[in-house]
């Protein structure tokens, strides 16, 4: 079914992900034509040309749709307890990456894995720090930034990860614009194997509401993240720096 022309319009920010070449995964929770429900959520399907299937086929572990919303808008809703969706290798495996998560922490859970990658080990974890709903990212089994204050339970985060190619090049880490000093710069996620969306292939299981998930496989400008992140805080009601 071709795409409606009213979802591809862009916002007030004069943007649309599409615009920049690269595109390889856009998961809109807010575009309902991308969102099949059996008990809870069981397909959503990316609006890139890769046209990737994130799916759940266990009623009772799917996520909700249609009973939370940020800034008005419809977000999947995982309970922490046992929901996920996953897809195998929906992302292209080498750098560069440009990665966007559009997330709400509900509650802490402990180790809570919003997005994940891998059989089960640390090849590419956005999770919780321990129980306390601080940000964690891990990629080939090291921190890449690992907070332990402030908790962002409660807190609309729009988080960007800028990773370049090749050995000892730096990446970028921004949340709602503000970029975060990391103690790993120049670690590579590991993208093969299945990706999930609210835990890990051996549990971890996130309490979130996920809006919007964005990715390009190509290095974007500084200019070219702030037009991504712009466009997700209007969409989202969230304040970019």
């Amino acid at each position: 079914m071709p795409m409606n022309a009213r979802l591809l319009r862009p916002l007030d920010t004069g943007f649309n992900p599409s615009k920049f070449a690269g595109l390889q995964l856009w998961l809109d929770a807010s575009d309902s034509s991308t969102i099949t429900t059996d008990t809870g959520v069981s397909e959503w399907r990316d609006k890139s040309a890769t046209k990737s299937k994130f799916v759940q086929t266990t009623g009772n572990e799917q996520p909700a749709t249609g009973t939370a919303t940020m800034n008005g808008r419809n977000v999947i809703l995982f309970d922490g307890s046992n929901d996920s969706l996953s897809c195998v290798t929906p992302l292209a495996t080498s750098m560069p990456l440009s990665f966007f998560f559009v997330q709400r922490i509900v509650a802490s859970t402990n180790f809570g894995m919003s997005y994940t990658s891998g059989a089960g080990s640390d090849d590419f974890n956005i999770r919780q720090s321990g129980n306390n709903g601080s940000l964690n990212i891990v990629a080939a089994n090291s921190n890449v930034i690992n907070q332990t204050t402030p908790s962002r339970v409660g807190v609309n985060d729009i988080l960007a990860w800028v990773v370049p190619s090749g050995a000892g090049t730096n990446s970028t880490l921004t949340r709602n614009g503000t970029a975060l000093t990391l103690v790993g710069p120049t670690l590579k996620p590991v993208l093969t194997s299945t990706h999930r969306i609210g835990c890990r292939s051996d549990g971890f299981y996130a309490n979130i509401q996920v809006g919007e998930i964005i990715a390009y496989s190509t290095l974007l400008t500084e200019s070219q993240r702030k037009l991504v992140e712009a466009y997700l805080g209007k969409k989202w009601g969230i304040t970019v720096a």
